[in-house]
């Protein structure tokens, strides 16, 4: 028995993958990915948001193949260079996972971030009043 999620091999009787809690298949699934109908989707430097659009595909069931770019060091040896990742998903999935990460894609808009900062000074200011009528 076989996981078609993720590939994993199970002893007969199991019906469910401990991972991917889907249901086991009779044969190996083909894990290889198909990059030839993948359509990218995502792109960051950051792992942390790589990371995220990962958690996000995964919670909605949407089958993704992260990518690094490839790069040669002075030895012309190719290497992983780990500052860009895209992920790609097949193109019937690209609308539903062009939704998701959308959010991602656009960034924490500038009223967000200086609405955050102006709350966090309002909430410096209270703790310094507090602090000074105890003083008292």
């Amino acid at each position: 028995m076989f996981c078609p999620g993720c590939g994993a091999e199970y002893e007969p009787g199991i019906t469910e993958c401990a991972e991917c809690h889907v249901a086991l298949v009779a044969e190996a699934p083909d894990m290889e990915p198909h990059f030839q109908d993948s359509v990218n989707v995502f792109e960051s430097d950051d792992p942390g948001e790589i990371a995220l659009a990962e958690s996000l595909l995964q919670g909605a069931e949407i089958p993704y193949v992260v990518q690094t770019a490839l790069g040669q060091n002075v030895l012309g040896i190719a290497s992983r260079d780990s500052s860009i990742a895209s992920i790609d998903v097949k193109p019937e999935f690209l609308e539903a996972a062009a939704e998701l990460l959308a959010d991602l894609n656009e960034g924490i808009p500038a009223e967000d971030i200086d609405e955050y900062y102006d709350d966090d000074e309002d909430d410096d200011e209270e703790e310094l009043d507090t602090e000074e009528a105890e003083d008292k």
